[in-house]
């Protein structure tokens, strides 16, 4: 039975992990993403390799009712030698287009990365379609 599970999750990760819509399709599968009624986000780390290190959860909760801390998360990803991070997150009211507050969250983050030697690779909104900052040139 486990030989068939990691068969079935090789199927998701098999394929290139910082293609946005690669990200949106596999979340999306497996966790309907775009259907939860409140705000993730979710930090993915890879290695030089684009191997997933870690998947960390750092946003919880209602739009305009959070912080955004980091660094713990960053200091764990360091120790496993972590090249690039991506934010995955998800927006209830069915809209991908950032808002201001996305906007300040990746400024934010891109330069706590880079005062750690990590590359924010990109940020992906998932709703009724994705939206990726890299692929929109703000990263």
């Amino acid at each position: 039975m486990r030989a068939k599970t990691q068969k079935r999750e090789n199927e998701y990760f098999d394929n290139n992990l910082k293609d946005p819509k690669r990200i949106y399709e596999i979340l999306e599968s497996l966790f309907q993403m775009s259907s939860w009624s409140e705000k993730y986000i979710y930090m993915i780390a890879l290695t030089e390799d684009d191997d997933i290190q870690g998947v960390f959860e750092i946003l919880y909760g209602e739009e305009n009712a959070f912080s955004i801390y980091p660094e713990k998360d960053l200091s764990q990803s360091l120790l496993h030698r972590v090249s690039d991070v991506m934010l995955v997150q998800n927006h209830p009211d069915g809209s991908a287009i950032p808002s201001e507050e996305d906007l300040l969250i990746t400024e934010k983050m891109n330069e706590i990365c880079k005062n750690r030697g990590i590359c924010l690779f990109d940020h992906v909104i998932i709703a009724n379609g994705y939206y990726s900052f890299r692929e929109n040139n703000v990263i």
